[in-house]
């Protein structure tokens, strides 16, 4: 497995869904999962083209996009926190309520943080919260 940079910079160049993106660097389209948090899939409606779309809100098509890589996954995507103008999109999206911590995957995140804004979006019933009874993507996917 080749060794992932600390730090990438690249042209973002589509939204998959909700944590994943493709951008554009040395002249390539490379997809990259968000690190740390899991969106509801596209087919947990209204959820996850909710996510989809907030994700492409915070950093439209086009858009200067900093990587901080922490692995790579299964499929040999990079594995990363994402920022746009110094703003962690990863944790953003977990603040408005568009995506979960994805507990098994903090490794290389700042933990506390990301728990805390998952209990505020929580506490505050944002989005994928202020469902009754939310089924976590991972489940979904189950």
């Amino acid at each position: 497995m080749n060794p992932v940079p600390a730090t990438i910079l690249a042209i973002l160049v589509s939204v998959t869904d909700g944590d994943t993106i493709k951008i554009w660097r040395d002249k390539q389209v490379e997809i990259v999962r968000l690190a740390c948090i899991d969106a509801p899939e596209l087919r947990q409606q209204p959820w996850g083209m909710a996510a989809r779309d907030r994700l492409l809100e915070l950093a439209p098509i086009g858009s200067s996009v900093e990587i901080r890589a922490i692995s790579r996954d299964r499929y040999g995507r990079t594995v990363a926190e994402v920022s746009v103008q110094s703003q962690n999109l990863n944790l953003s999206l977990v603040q408005g309520g568009y995506a979960v911590v994805y507990r098994d995957y903090l490794r290389g995140c700042d933990r506390g943080l990301y728990l805390g804004a998952e209990n505020e979006a929580r506490d505050r019933k944002l989005n994928f919260w202020s469902q009754e009874r939310p089924i976590f993507p991972w489940e979904y996917r189950k």
